[in-house]
């Protein structure tokens, strides 16, 4: 099969970004090919041909990976999607395609559930009373 430019152009894009640094792990690459033969399979298709579906898959890891998702959280974004596209058919509206965009956009409710980037009451307290030992300890150096 010959590609077209749109093939090569893709190709070319991964390859840069593999080049980069986004190199899937074994890690990621596993769980998000998973992820995409879990969907394909549940809405009765085919999986695509290897080579496709490690493209698909490398371009989902990494946007996924530019926005700070770690591969344990994959399969939690794709059931939270799959949650929001069965809310919105539940409410007569047209849910919006699976993507990596609709698994990026469940992230933020995601991160609030786990804690991730959440400073607590706790962790204030602790930072305070490090700055007031800090503050004491310098305040003692300057008098000696």
């Amino acid at each position: 099969m010959q590609k077209t430019a749109l093939d090569e152009a893709a190709d070319n894009s991964l390859s840069t970004q593999m080049r980069n640094g986004v190199q899937p792990s074994r890690e990621q690459m596993a769980t998000m090919l998973m992820i995409l033969a879990l969907r394909w399979m549940t809405n009765g298709w085919r999986p695509m041909e290897a080579d496709d579906s490690e493209l698909m898959a490398t371009a989902f890891i990494a946007e996924l990976t530019r926005h700070g998702v770690r591969y344990e959280h994959y399969l939690e974004l794709y059931q939270r999607a799959v949650d929001y596209r069965v809310a919105r058919l539940a409410d007569g509206e047209t849910p919006p395609d699976f993507s990596v965009e609709l698994m990026l956009a469940q992230w933020p409710g995601l991160k609030r559930k786990l804690g991730i980037g959440v400073i607590t009451a706790r962790q204030i307290v602790a930072e305070m009373k490090a700055d007031e030992e800090r503050w004491i300890q310098e305040a003692l150096t300057h008098e000696n």
